[in-house]
């Protein structure tokens, strides 16, 4: 990733001229002006269709959601100097076009909302959509219902029960089981789990740390200001 103009300084809504590949052409991205964020199921898909059917408003090219700022091993300082490989999710169709993205998670992920000024500034506009709690839930569980995940907690719960009361408590058939357990049985939120994307080892780290930031982790120091995750399921 080559970044043609040297003293370019990434903020939202700014363009610039990149080279993706050494052989590649030169073609001009663009750092969204707006990103949505918010709670899952309460509209934010409904939300970013509806801006897209907008002529000046253009979301990344897959149309998908880009979790750049969700990791919460991923510093600031990380994120705002790797900026290139984040633009490169938006070429400019047109001159006019204001650039926008979705990542619900980004609200709920530890540090995403300040990493993600961090890196774009304090011109970026955020979108939280939110939703009455009790709706959300209902129809969360009716999503998770519909993919298969509705199964009884009862028998994980009776694996992890050297870890306290809550992790033993078996709780009726039919609970949606989201997040994912820890090797000492902690019960991490999804949101979380999800920001780690499969990396186990690490998300212990990050439990073991906000239980005791100075400690040492058998896999190494803990990470600088990781944030605090949950110990209860969403």
């Amino acid at each position: 990733m080559r970044v043609l103009n040297a003293s370019f300084v990434p903020r939202a809504g700014a363009c610039t001229a990149l080279r993706t590949s050494p052989l590649g052409p030169t073609r001009t991205y663009c750092l969204p002006s707006l990103v949505i964020v918010g709670a899952m199921r309460a509209g934010t898909s409904a939300l970013c269709d509806l801006l897209s059917k907008q002529p000046r408003y253009a979301r990344n090219a897959d149309g998908r959601e880009v979790h750049y700022f969700s990791d919460p091993f991923a510093s600031p300082r990380k994120l705002a100097k790797a900026w290139p490989a984040y633009a490169a999710r938006f070429p400019r169709r047109r001159r006019d076009e204001l650039v926008f993205e979705k990542t619900a998670q980004y609200l709920t992920s530890p540090g995403g909302l300040a990493a993600m000024f961090a890196v774009l500034g304090p011109a970026l506009r955020v979108v939280a959509v939110l939703r009455e709690p009790g709706a959300r839930l209902y129809s969360e569980f009716q999503h998770h219902c519909a993919a298969g995940r509705c199964r009884p907690w009862a028998p994980l719960c009776a694996a992890r029960r050297s870890t306290g009361p809550r992790n033993g408590t078996a709780l009726p058939r039919g609970a949606v089981v989201r997040g994912d357990v820890l090797p000492d049985g902690t019960l991490v939120a999804a949101a979380v789990c999800y920001a780690a994307r499969g990396l186990k080892d690490k998300l212990s780290v990050l439990h073991a740390c906000a239980r005791a930031p100075r400690a040492r982790t058998p896999a190494g120091s803990c990470p600088a200001a990781p944030g605090r995750p949950s110990a209860r399921p969403d």
